[in-house]
């Protein structure tokens, strides 16, 4: 297993934002296949729970104002048994990607902070988990 650390070049902010996976993998190998795990030592790292417009595109910054140009990613959680529609979407007006309704997704953002993504929703979500790091 290997750090990835996505620290910015300049201190920013104190605090550890560490992501990790608890993955269960089967393999034909004797040798348990090794993850990577993501490091950034100068995140604001943000855990917000926010309920969603409806059919309205809405960044991530304004989901959630703590992400900032030292974020390197985010992690969406819906609540539990949600069935509305997520959409990552880069721009308001493109077609975006579907997610799972109910399911985690990780979110990197590209070396120097949050892009102006975000998601779309078919109707609103009340308890959407938004986690920075």
């Amino acid at each position: 297993m290997a750090n990835r650390d996505l620290s910015p070049t300049s201190w920013a902010a104190p605090g550890n934002a560490v992501v990790g996976f608890a993955v269960t993998l089967e393999a034909v190998s004797e040798q348990p296949l090794p993850l990577d795990q993501m490091l950034n030592n100068y995140c604001p790292n943000t855990d917000v729970t926010v309920t969603t417009a409806s059919a309205t595109f809405q960044a991530f910054t304004t989901l959630d104002p703590g992400i900032t140009s030292n974020s390197r990613g985010v992690i969406i959680i819906p609540p539990y048994g949600n069935a509305t529609g997520i959409t990552l979407k880069g721009v308001t007006g493109d077609t975006g990607m579907p997610i799972n309704p109910n399911g985690i997704a990780v979110i990197p953002f590209p070396s120097g902070g949050a892009p102006t993504s975000g998601i779309t929703t078919a109707s609103a979500i009340t308890g959407l988990r938004l986690i920075s790091f």
